[in-house]
């Protein structure tokens, strides 16, 4: 939708300053960025507009350290790279959507919030993409079914959970529901740049469900 960038996702660890992951927009070049435990991957392309797009981060790892971060834009590749860095989510200290520790909250309008336990494969977004694009969005069959950490729809005035795993976030600060504001003209929730989703309440739990490979969609 409209949005003008911060963070859209943000997971920080106190305790290590080089452990993080976050996705956000950046204000001066429009791009993505997708920072995982002190490595960064910053998209190609910029986006410029005022329409939706579908954005997916994908992190993937395997014993042989070779972890890739990948970003897709409307389901298709923009950036990928390798890193050597695994992290420690033990130390998690903040959990949210569309906001940050100190301020650089999003501004704009966000709709379909899902977190993965899996490394989504290029065809599980392609997939995901075309279900965005009526709305409600459709069921996709993916290569892993029960993968699915946590998925907000962010289309009602609450942090609402549908994953079946109950993880019902707790909104602060200026989110409003647009009622024909997200994509296909369905509802989305609508960010003012003080707001965010708190999702802390669940650490123990998000910690539990990941084995390593982790994937964002929105």
């Amino acid at each position: 939708g409209a949005w003008q960038g911060g963070w859209i996702f943000d997971a920080a660890w106190g305790a290590r300053p080089l452990a993080w992951l976050m996705i956000r927009r950046m204000y001066d070049t429009n791009k993505i960025n997708f920072e995982l435990y002190g490595t960064t991957v910053t998209s190609e392309k910029a986006i410029t507009d005022t329409y939706w797009h579908h954005i997916s981060c994908v992190f993937s790892y395997n014993e042989d350290l070779e972890n890739n971060m990948e970003i897709f834009i409307d389901g298709v590749s923009d950036k990928k790279i390798n890193t050597p860095n695994v992290g420690n989510l033990a130390a998690i200290s903040n959990l949210r959507i569309g906001g940050g520790i100190g301020g650089n909250y999003f501004k704009g309008k966000l709709s379909d919030f899902r977190i993965y336990n899996w490394a989504l494969t290029a065809h599980d977004v392609k997939e995901l993409n075309e279900s965005m694009q009526i709305e409600p969005p459709t069921d996709v069959m993916l290569e892993n079914e029960n993968s699915l950490v946590g998925h907000w729809p962010l289309d009602v005035s609450n942090g609402a959970d549908i994953s079946g795993n109950g993880y019902i976030g707790t909104l602060n600060g200026g989110i409003t529901l647009s009622q024909n504001g997200g994509p296909s003209s369905g509802p989305c929730l609508e960010f003012d740049g003080t707001g965010y989703i708190d999702l802390m309440t669940y650490k123990d739990s998000f910690i539990t469900a990941f084995h390593g490979n982790v994937s964002y969609t929105i």
